[in-house]
């Protein structure tokens, strides 16, 4: 069974079982069902099938891909979740990100053109499409982005660690830590928020902050392979090779289409 297949049968269950359920609730309320258990578990079902709409089965598929750096199949997933709900524009986001880790950054300015067309308060197409020019080094693109996003959303850590990033790559230090110090203060939890931190200490020189912050983003999330990354960084600037290559070994397991990992192991083997 193909994913179309599987999108047409849970759109057919969902939404004949959901008018079962809303006829029933509607027996209940004018009193031609008595209330019993069996009416409250009925009810209960309703809120389960609200939570397995066919577009939200897709969605949850699509991130825990994104999880794993299965980055074609997090897109497959999320095209399906779009196609199961067009009005969704949450999934042309994450379809989105999908792109831009595959590189395809106009199909990603596509989607989050179209989200930003269906929702235009919605802040999270403005911040993916300030790391897209991010990463064209187009700087002045980004930053017109994140000020809108920045008046839709204020407080988002996100959107702290998005511009900690682009002053990071426009050498901006001072403001971009200010950023990275804010949104782990606000999300101390988020492995990225560490890494991209400790990126920016590795630039300036300060290696022990650098690799604290390395060892604390790869004990929050083992699997996140920038973590490994940058680590593998600090270990060259202390010429530890072996440690350095087995750190960008591991960057390139969890994420194969790391342009940076594969740069990485380049430069080590030449190294050594």
């Amino acid at each position: 069974m193909n994913d179309t297949q599987r999108r047409r049968i849970l759109t057919v269950i969902f939404y004949g079982l959901t008018t079962l359920n809303v006829l029933w609730i509607l027996g209940l309320l004018s009193g031609q069902i008595p209330l019993s258990w069996g009416s409250v578990v009925l009810i209960v079902l309703l809120g389960i099938l609200v939570w397995y709409t066919p577009s939200n089965y897709f969605y949850r598929r699509g991130v825990r891909h994104l999880k794993k750096n299965a980055f074609q199949e997090a897109l497959a997933e999320f095209t399906q979740c779009y196609l199961s709900n067009k009005k969704w524009a949450k999934s042309l986001d994450m379809r989105a990100w999908s792109l831009i880790e595959l590189h395809d950054y106009e199909g990603a300015f596509a989607d989050l053109d179209e989200a930003t067309r269906m929702k235009p308060r919605f802040y999270e197409p403005y911040m993916m499409r300030a790391q897209v020019y991010c990463l064209q080094d187009d700087f002045h693109n980004a930053t017109l982005e994140l000020e809108t996003a920045f008046r839709l959303k204020p407080k988002s850590p996100f959107l702290l660690n998005m511009r900690g990033n682009v002053r990071l790559s426009m050498g901006q230090h001072e403001m971009a830590l200010q950023d990275f110090n804010e949104a782990i203060r606000r999300k101390p939890k988020n492995a990225a928020l560490y890494s991209n931190r400790g990126r920016m200490y590795l630039r300036t020189g300060q290696l022990a902050a650098a690799l604290a912050d390395f060892e604390r983003a790869i004990q929050l999330n083992p699997n996140l392979s920038n973590a490994y990354h940058n680590r593998g960084e600090y270990h060259l600037l202390q010429q530890n090779y072996a440690a350095a290559l087995a750190d960008f070994q591991k960057a390139n397991t969890l994420n194969p289409l790391s342009d940076h990992a594969v740069a990485g192991l380049a430069l080590t083997h030449f190294l050594m």
